[in-house]
C-alpha cells in the first residue's frame, strides 16, 4: 500500500525569483516530482498513479501577496504521475516514478512594484491503481513558493505612480496607443485609395473583354471609356469616399486591457495629370471610444488633410507620396480609488496635432486576369498631445500632465494576389494581401507630470512598456467596377502574431470616374 508521497517543487523551502515580463507574458513551468524514498508499503506489483489540481492560496502573511489573473495566471493546474513498482537483483520492489508539471504564466504590468509573493498548493489530491484500488495517502508535498520581481524601471524611485493612481497609467497608454493606431489606419486607407486611383478603379481594363450582346469588348469600353486607353477609362477625375470600423483590444491577455472602437470617414478627390501622375486630396474625420468606467475612458475626435501623388510607368513600377495634419481633441476620466475603498472621478479635456509622412513602392506582374503586387510602404507620424490638467470630483490628487511627443515609424514589405472576375453587371476583383510590418519608433514614450492636493501630491514620471514591433499585417477585399465609372469595395484588415494589440477593420467604399 502506498501511504506517502511528497516532492512538490519548492518544498525545500529554496524561494525561485521570477522576472515579470516587460510586456504581455512569461510562461513560468514548475516541475511535479516523486521522490521514490518517500514510498513505502508496497505488498505488490501493481501500478498506480498519483494526480492532484493546484490552486494559488491567499498568503495573509505575506507583506505583498501576488494577485491572481492581475499578477500571474495558472494556465495548468493538474498533473497525473505514475507510480510503477518493479523487481530487483535482490528480488526487492523498487519504484520507478514519472514527473509532470504545472504552469503559470506571470503578466505584465507597466507599475513600479516590490517584489510579490506566490503561494501555492493542493486544492485536490488522490492515487488510483490498476487494480482499480485507491490507496491511502498521509500527505502530498506542502505549499511551494516563487517571488515575482518587477523588471519595469522607474524613471526615479521618487516619481512613480500611486497604485491609487493606477488608472493614470492606463489613460496615458491609451493616449499613446490608440492617436497612433488612428493616424496609421488613416494613412493605410489613403494608400489604398491611392493605388484605385492609380490603376482606374484597381485593375487593367484594357486588358479584360466582356461578351456584351454578343460583341466582344474591353472592359474599358464597356464601362464608358476608351478602348485602350486605361489611363482615360473613366476621365481624368476622380472622387471617394471610405467608412471604416475599427475594433480591438490594446493591452490583450494583460490585466490592463482595454477595449477601443473607432469610426472613420475619408473622402476625396484626384486627378490624372497624365497617363503616369496621379495628384490627390483627402479630409478624414474620426471617432475613438476606448476604456472602461472601472478603470479609465479616452475618447478622441480627429480632422486630418491628406495630399498626395502616385508616379507609375506602364502599369508596373509605382511610387506614391503622401503629406497629411490633423488636429485632435480630447476627452479623458478615470476612476481613482481611495483609501476607504470608494472612489473619485478625474476629468480633462486636451488638443493635439500631428503630421504623417508617407511613402510606398510596388510593382505588378500581370497574367491575363491574375495580379500579384509587391509592396512596401514606410509611414512616420510625429504628434504631440497638449498638456492638461484633471478635475476631481472629490479629496483624491488630481494629474496635471506635461505635453506629450510621440513618434511613430512603422515599415512594411508585402505580397497582394488578385484576380478579376468577368461578371453580367462588370467586373469583381477578389483581393488578398499579407504583409511582414516592423515598427521602430513607438517605445521612447515618458510622460512627466505632478500631483495636485490630495495624499499624492508631487512629481511623477511615466515611461510606457515597449510594445509588439514585429507582426503581420493581412487583409482580404473585394471591390466592383461597375458602369459608368463606378465602382465599389470592401476590405478586412486585421493584425497576426500581435501580442499586446488587436484590430479587426472593416472598410467599405465607392468611387466614381469622370
Amino acid at each position: 500500500m502506498l501511504t506517502s508521497v511528497s516532492g512538490l517543487a519548492q518544498d525545500s523551502g529554496n524561494i525561485v525569483e521570477v522576472g515579470e515580463p516587460a510586456k504581455g507574458r512569461s510562461t513560468y513551468i514548475v516541475p511535479i516530482t516523486l521522490s521514490p524514498t518517500t514510498i513505502s508499503g508496497w505488498t505488490s506489483l501493481t501500478a498506480c498513479t498519483a494526480y492532484g489540481t493546484i490552486m494559488v492560496i491567499a498568503d495573509v502573511a505575506s507583506p505583498n501577496p501576488a494577485t491572481p489573473n492581475v499578477d500571474l495566471v495558472l494556465t495548468k493546474s493538474d498533473y497525473s504521475i505514475r507510480i510503477q513498482p518493479s523487481l530487483n537483483a535482490q528480488n526487492e520492489i523498487v519504484i520507478d516514478v514519472t514527473s509532470d508539471e504545472i504552469i503559470f504564466e506571470v503578466l505584465a504590468d507597466s507599475e513600479v512594484e516590490s517584489p510579490e509573493l506566490v503561494t501555492y498548493g493542493h486544492a485536490e489530491y488522490g492515487i488510483i491503481c490498476d487494480d482499480g484500488m485507491t490507496r491511502a495517502v498521509e500527505r502530498i508535498g506542502t505549499h511551494g513558493k516563487f517571488i515575482i520581481n518587477d523588471t519595469v524601471a522607474s524613471p526615479t524611485p521618487d516619481y512613480t505612480i500611486p497604485i491609487r493612481q493606477k488608472s493614470l497609467s492606463s489613460q496615458l497608454n491609451s493616449l499613446r496607443a490608440l492617436s497612433l493606431h488612428n493616424a496609421t489606419t488613416r494613412d493605410r486607407g489613403i494608400a489604398k485609395e491611392i493605388d484605385r486611383a492609380r490603376h482606374s478603379t484597381g485593375l487593367r481594363t484594357d486588358n479584360l473583354q466582356l461578351r456584351h450582346h454578343g460583341q466582344t469588348l474591353s472592359v474599358g469600353n464597356f464601362l464608358g471609356g476608351a478602348a485602350g486607353d486605361s489611363a482615360n477609362d473613366f476621365g481624368r477625375w476622380g472622387a471617394f469616399v471610405t467608412g471604416n470600423v475599427d475594433m480591438g483590444k490594446r493591452d490583450k491577455d494583460t490585466h490592463d486591457e482595454s477595449e477601443f472602437h473607432s469610426n472613420m470617414l475619408i473622402a476625396g478627390i484626384d486627378y490624372k495629370i497624365s497617363k503616369n501622375a496621379v495628384l490627390g486630396a483627402a479630409i478624414t474625420h474620426s471617432d475613438v471610444d476606448a476604456g472602461t468606467d472601472e478603470t479609465a475612458n479616452t475618447d478622441f475626435r480627429r480632422y486630418s488633410l491628406s495630399l498626395f501623388a502616385s508616379l507609375y510607368s506602364l502599369d508596373t513600377f509605382y511610387l506614391d507620396m503622401m503629406l497629411t495634419y490633423g488636429t485632435s481633441n480630447y476627452d479623458l476620466d478615470r476612476r481613482i480609488v481611495r483609501d476607504d475603498g470608494g472612489a473619485d472621478v478625474g476629468r480633462a479635456n486636451t488638443d493635439g496635432d500631428e503630421t504623417s509622412v508617407s511613402l510606398g513602392a510596388g510593382y505588378n506582374w500581370h497574367h491575363r486576369n491574375i495580379n500579384i503586387r509587391l509592396f512596401s510602404f514606410l509611414n512616420y507620424i510625429d504628434a504631440n498631445i497638449k498638456g492638461y490638467r484633471e478635475s476631481v470630483n472629490g479629496l483624491s490628487s488630481a494629474a496635471e500632465i506635461n505635453s506629450i511627443d510621440l513618434q511613430s515609424f512603422i515599415a512594411n514589405l508585402g505580397l497582394e494576389l488578385s484576380w478579376n472576375m468577368n461578371m453580367g453587371f462588370g467586373v469583381l476583383t477578389p483581393m488578398i494581401s499579407l504583409a511582414q510590418e516592423r515598427q521602430y519608433a513607438d517605445d521612447s514614450v515618458y510622460v512627466t507630470g505632478r500631483f495636485i492636493g490630495g495624499p499624492d501630491e508631487g512629481d511623477f514620471a511615466y515611461s510606457a512598456p515597449h510594445r509588439d514591433n514585429d507582426y503581420l499585417n493581412a487583409q482580404l477585399g473585394l471591390s466592383a467596377v461597375l458602369k459608368n465609372g463606378v465602382s465599389a469595395y470592401m476590405t478586412y484588415n486585421t493584425f497576426i502574431a500581435r501580442e499586446d494589440f488587436s484590430s479587426r477593420q472593416w472598410s467599405f467604399g465607392i468611387r466614381w470616374e469622370y
